[in-house]
């Protein structure tokens, strides 16, 4: 199987690298080895690419920055293509076209440097734009499709399509026409700003993403998707809500901490996160976890944790929550060449089983 992939790789220049690490070069630091990763560098090659590894029936998984995807450290993987040095954008009057693999933070200061506003929130997510649009990525209100005029993207017959954001159903971190859709490039409208104004906005969301999420260990963002958008909020009202009394002096204090003026205080001590030792109080098991990062609930400090304690830490907070959320990151079990430990890779499966039911 690899000589096979090689040999297409070779005829059409695309770089690869056999025995690639996943551990050390994965965003969240897991995983173990893959066995070939394939870096086209257009998107013809990817093209071209797929299409070979249809015709030849060869298995692989195409993904970006690896930003929001779970690998298991119980096997090897065969086959990914990433898309990181697909980074091409041409700017016109009023629209843009950017390519899948640039990262979202670049795009956002490249527009920043045009005076182009409309981005500003989404300053900070680490991933593409192709896996950004795979799950309406989003940020501090704003959301990757907030100016989409359209995407290119791979059919299921290897035909490049265009779809108008029109024909999209773009709902909360989904968009089920562009699910397992190999996307090439998209389109996005411009409107031009006051360069001030767009520098003041990013420093505040970059300020604020640095705040309230994990930046000191490898992580996967938000495990899950919060109805409210608040995680501290849904299980305060969870496990008070038997306790007026708690419940009202936990709301207060809530308040009281996340007034403007209290930000400089929070920024002078940025390792106190106040709601999150409150709420240890509480006897919330995941709250309590040393898994969890220590500025947010929802996402894990991966402080080279295997992937079955990362898996169990996802289950007790979807206990704790009662169900009430739903999974954000991708676990990854498919492409498998080599099982390494197959009583460590049931009992993954059997987590994974279970958060993949869960439904908001």
């Amino acid at each position: 199987m690899l000589s096979k992939i090689t040999k297409i790789c070779d005829v059409y220049g695309i770089p690869y690298k056999r025995e690639y690490n996943l551990g050390k070069n994965s965003y969240s630091r897991t995983g173990t080895k893959l066995r070939i990763a394939i870096f086209p560098l257009s998107r013809e090659q990817l093209l071209n690419l797929h299409r070979s590894f249809i015709y030849e029936d060869i298995d692989y998984k195409v993904l970006g920055n690896t930003t929001n995807v779970l690998f298991l450290d119980s096997q090897i993987y065969k086959c990914f293509v990433f898309t990181t040095m697909l980074t091409d954008y041409e700017l016109y009057k009023n629209s843009v076209i950017v390519d899948c693999g640039r990262s979202v933070t670049e795009f956002v200061r490249d527009l920043s440097m045009h005076s182009i506003t409309g981005f500003e929130g989404l300053e900070g997510i680490p991933g593409t734009i192709g896996g950004a649009l795979n799950m309406n990525a989003g940020a501090y209100g704003y959301c990757i499709t907030d100016n989409l005029i359209d995407v290119d993207f791979i059919d299921s017959d290897t035909n490049v399509r265009r779809i108008a954001k029109s024909d999209l159903t773009i709902l909360n971190r989904s968009i089920p026409q562009l699910k397992d859709k190999i996307i090439l490039s998209a389109k996005f409208n411009l409107v031009e700003g006051v360069h001030s104004r767009i520098e003041k906005l990013t420093r505040k969301f970059h300020i604020s993403r640095h705040q309230y999420q994990e930046w000191v260990y490898p992580n996967l963002g938000s495990i899950y998707i919060v109805p409210s958008l608040n995680i501290n909020q849904d299980l305060r009202k969870i496990h008070t809500k038997q306790n007026i009394a708690i419940m009202v002096l936990y709301w207060l204090l809530f308040k009281i901490w996340f007034t403007r003026p209290l930000f400089v205080i929070r920024r002078l001590f940025p390792s106190f996160n106040f709601p999150f030792r409150l709420l240890k109080f509480l006897k919330i098991k995941s709250y309590n976890s040393e898994v969890a990062s220590k500025t947010t609930v929802n996402t894990f400090a991966n402080k080279n944790y295997s992937t079955l304690e990362l898996l169990e830490y996802f289950v007790q907070l979807h206990k704790d929550s009662n169900g009430m959320i739903k999974l954000e990151n991708e676990i990854y079990i498919e492409n498998i060449d080599t099982v390494l430990d197959p009583d460590m890779r049931a009992r993954q499966l059997k987590l994974a089983s279970k958060l993949s039911r869960s439904k908001l």
